[in-house]
């Protein structure tokens, strides 16, 4: 999840994330707070323009996060396993 986490944070630089280079310059993250919806949507908004993709792929995305997202528990690292593997396959 790693990878996901360096995706989010650099899609979000305005942020104050707090995070180390480690070995083979993989990045541990220690963040100050938790990774939210709102940085996910922006990081895949990031993705989407970047693709160049159509208004409707650009909307089922979207409404994919926002549908698998468990509200009440708005943090990424409480997420279930599957939407943290779409998240990786949109995003990495």
């Amino acid at each position: 999840m790693n990878k996901l986490k360096q995706k989010i944070i650099e899609a979000n630089p305005d942020k104050d994330w707090k995070f180390k280079i480690v070995k083979n310059n993989e990045i541990v993250i220690e963040y100050n707070e938790p990774i939210r919806l709102a940085d996910v949507l922006l990081a895949a908004n990031k993705k989407v323009l970047q693709e160049n993709l159509s208004t409707d792929k650009t909307t089922d995305i979207y409404y994919k996060i926002i549908m698998k997202w468990k509200w009440k528990d708005d943090n990424l690292d409480h997420q279930s396993k599957e939407t943290i593997k779409f998240l990786e396959d949109i995003l990495i």
